[in-house]
């Protein structure tokens, strides 16, 4: 009997045996089909054995990035404690389209996104959409660094928003810019639907007040407190995050900014209100 921590990590063995499965039946398939090639052009057998051989080489290294990528999400699951039974399962739709994506992507940074969107899938299926998971996959090395800038400086109200707060003026008139994200850079967010393309929408903040509702900056709690003065409506402008944009947050590694976080509990101060950093 396995203790309630350690199902999602027994669990992904059995999907981590799926995907290996999968990928050893299209193996098979794949050389059978070579196979068969170099036999109808008998003629031409040194072009067929490249084939075979780039073939192969090709599928050792997309089981190699998928193996990694396994390795990692198991220990995202085994080092996350009080973890109970997973809510479902992936779809294999899903799985399918995760070991796709993921057999592409080679670097370390990608694996380990990867690994995290796996273990959180097992944990909650539903949690990353198959539409991210391609967004991530396809996405530049500019456009994942970028992103990480808008993430480290990004306000989340739990299952409500995650958007970056602008301090004062127009995101759209290059408000952020000191901060990395310029207008230009914030189309490039755009384009790639990460954020949404008005860059000045608003939340009211001052009813969040009143609610217990969870928040934070930066992966770390934070709390909003009244100050004499406070207004019936405050609301803040800024760049919003998209669903997709949303989704991929909880993968980055975040990084805060000193400078921003001072403007940021500046902003809330000139409305009155208190941010307390909580941990």
């Amino acid at each position: 009997m396995y203790a309630a921590a350690d199902v999602p990590a027994a669990y992904l063995e059995g999907v981590a045996d799926s995907i290996r499965s999968t990928t050893e039946s299209r193996r098979h398939l794949r050389l059978e089909v070579a196979r068969s090639l170099a036999d109808r052009f008998e003629t031409n057998s040194e072009l067929a054995a490249r084939a075979y051989s780039q073939n192969a080489t090709k599928i050792l290294k997309e089981q190699i990035n998928v193996e990694d990528v396994l390795g990692i999400a198991l220990e995202q699951l085994s080092t996350t404690h009080g973890t109970a039974e997973p809510n479902g399962v992936p779809e294999d739709d899903w799985l399918t389209a995760f070991r796709n994506e993921a057999a592409q992507r080679s670097s370390e940074e990608m694996k380990l996104a990867f690994g995290r969107i796996l273990a959180g899938q097992i944990r909650e299926p539903g949690t990353y959409s198959i539409r991210t998971m391609r967004a991530l996959g396809v996405m530049d090395t500019q456009t994942a660094s970028l992103f990480k800038v808008l993430c480290n400086i990004a306000f989340v109200v739990s299952a409500v928003d995650t958007r970056v707060i602008t301090p004062s003026g127009n995101a759209g008139n290059n408000a952020l810019q000191e901060f990395g994200l310029s207008f230009l850079k914030l189309n490039v967010l755009q384009e790639n639907g990460l954020i949404i393309s008005d860059y000045n929408s608003w939340l009211e903040y001052s009813q969040l007040i009143q609610v217990p509702i969870p928040m934070s900056y930066a992966g770390r709690r934070v709390r909003l407190e009244p100050l004499e003065g406070m207004g019936n409506s405050t609301k803040l402008h800024g760049v919003a995050l998209t669903k997709m944009g949303t989704e991929l947050y909880s993968v980055v590694d975040l990084e805060e900014n000193n400078n921003y976080t001072i403007k940021l509990v500046e902003c809330f101060r000139n409305n009155n209100i208190a941010l307390r950093i909580l941990r």
